[in-house]
């Protein structure tokens, strides 16, 4: 990362104002994240993506979207994944390893094409959250499974297939956020589970159960991983681990920055 700041940041609309680009010269953040509000057709994104690489003269300047399939799907105006759920592909997981393979990197392969076609270098997931009931619907059907191994392997998958293709990707949520009531776009979960526990289950689902974090993250780096993203918006607190809930309610998106740069 070359002197820049430690935030994304989005836009207001389909094509950057003068102030958005007076603010990217003066404050050069890490990256910038693109939602369906800045996204209309083929040619507006390209000539957008275009313009912020411009700006910061690097063609490898990270831009990100999140893309993951089903229901959170920001390229809805160009292609439709209603169908391409992570729980669509959990339960394919299951049902025949080979099979998934092949259909989940075919799936990924032509995410890929079209990123790398419209200048998207960075796709925010895997989502490694367990899926658990009586749990806010903000991921349920998001989640690959509620076993800890199956989430862990298909998010492996995940970000070897997308680093094939030179796409970048950024894990998430603060683990423990399946087991959240309460959508943490608007409000701070309060997670009451203890610490072991969540190293049996949700810390497991993303590597997080290593006692060494910095091996851990060096494992993600190696992988591929752009980032680690907390949660959204108000955060996430646990009683014995030590929550982010300091983020501010106006912040889309905290992504730790792991050194990475998107290729």
């Amino acid at each position: 990362m070359i002197n820049r700041k430690s935030f994304i940041t989005g836009i207001k609309g389909k094509k950057l104002t003068n102030q958005e680009i007076h603010f990217l010269k003066k404050h050069n953040p890490w990256g910038v994240i693109l939602f369906s509000r800045n996204l209309d057709n083929i040619n507006q994104i390209k000539k957008l993506t275009s313009h912020i690489k411009m700006i910061f003269k690097d063609n490898n300047y990270p831009i990100m979207i999140d893309q993951e399939g089903g229901r959170v799907n920001r390229l809805n105006k160009i292609i439709s994944l209603d169908n391409f759920t992570s729980e669509y592909f959990g339960n394919a997981f299951i049902k025949n390893k080979k099979e998934f393979c092949i259909t989940y990197q075919l799936f990924i392969d032509k995410i890929s094409f079209l990123l790398n076609h419209l200048g998207i270098n960075i796709n925010t997931l895997p989502v490694l959250d367990l899926r658990y009931k009586k749990s806010s619907n903000i991921i349920g059907d998001r989640s690959f499974s509620r076993n800890p191994k199956i989430v862990s392997q298909i998010g492996d998958l995940c970000i070897k297939y997308f680093s094939k293709n030179s796409i970048g990707t950024v894990i998430k949520h603060i683990p423990g956020h399946g087991l959240a009531k309460a959508d943490s776009h608007y409000f701070t979960p309060i997670i009451n589970k203890g610490l072991g526990y969540l190293k049996k289950n949700d810390f497991r689902a993303d590597g997080v159960a290593q006692t060494d974090p910095t091996g851990r993250f060096a494992r993600f780096r190696a992988a591929g991983v752009a980032g680690y993203m907390p949660g959204d918006s108000a955060g996430l607190h646990g009683p014995e681990h030590g929550g982010c809930d300091q983020a501010k309610p106006d912040q889309r998106h905290a992504i730790i920055d792991l050194g990475h740069r998107a290729p």
